[in-house]
């Protein structure tokens, strides 16, 4: 299944346009199977697919016995050409699924690290999501559209304040994907957390519809809204 999307995709092809190699491509398709069937970190992955898969028949070479500094190193190649691989994705999912994208759904997350990370610009202490406010965090903004495709990511600071990053977003949202949003523009849906009074002045600017998410008590409400 997993190699069935991967052709569907062209993320062999998508590759090679951002000049990796066959074998560069082949610890790609390792680490992505990898990412989707057995979750885990670039070290567990090259255990998993070393010792507990016959996936190594699936890849364009042979990567047996490749050390794990390889899928590591694959790992921040990958990163770099995120935004490139992110737009070709977007146009092919689009095309290929046919989607209708009217609605973008915009939320933040945080994760931390195991250490201290002090050469790392990104990693930052602030409000941990996971509870885990004594180690330095990233943060991880994310837009899907109604069919829960990917559309635009971003890592950010630790402790970047999630009201300040929708600006960036609508820029980029607008860039990455060509210009097609120019005549039909989706809804945005967001929480509470983000739509700040001048966040939604900036998406009637933009030309946006919106919808705001608000968690309430049911309790609440019903007592808000019964007569006096």
């Amino acid at each position: 299944m997993v190699d069935k999307l991967w052709q569907e995709l062209d993320l062999t092809d998508i590759l090679r346009q951002n000049g990796l190699t066959e074998c560069q491509i082949s610890i790609a398709q390792a680490l992505v199977f990898g990412k989707l069937i057995e979750p885990g970190s670039e070290l567990a992955t090259w255990r998993w697919f070393n010792e507990k898969t016959a996936l190594t028949e699936m890849t364009p070479e042979d990567i047996v016995g490749l050390g794990k500094d390889s899928y590591y190193e694959l790992g921040d190649r990958l990163y770099q050409h995120k935004e490139a691989i992110e737009q070709a994705l977007y146009h092919r999912e689009t095309s290929l699924f046919g989607l209708d994208r009217r609605l973008f759904l915009f939320d933040l997350t945080n994760t931390y690290f195991e250490g201290n990370y002090l050469h790392n610009e990104l990693a930052h202490r602030g409000k941990s999501k996971e509870s885990r406010s004594d180690s330095p965090l990233v943060s991880l903004a994310l837009l899907v559209d109604n069919q829960g495709f990917p559309v635009y990511s971003q890592i950010l600071k630790g402790n970047q304040s999630e009201p300040g990053t929708l600006a960036a977003v609508l820029a980029d949202l607008q860039n990455k994907t060509g210009g097609m949003l120019a005549d039909r523009k989706p809804v945005l849906i967001m929480d509470r957390g983000i739509a700040t009074s001048r966040n939604l002045e900036l998406i009637r600017e933009s030309g946006y519809s919106f919808t705001v998410i608000e968690r309430a008590s049911t309790e609440k409400n019903m007592w808000r809204n019964m007569p006096n």
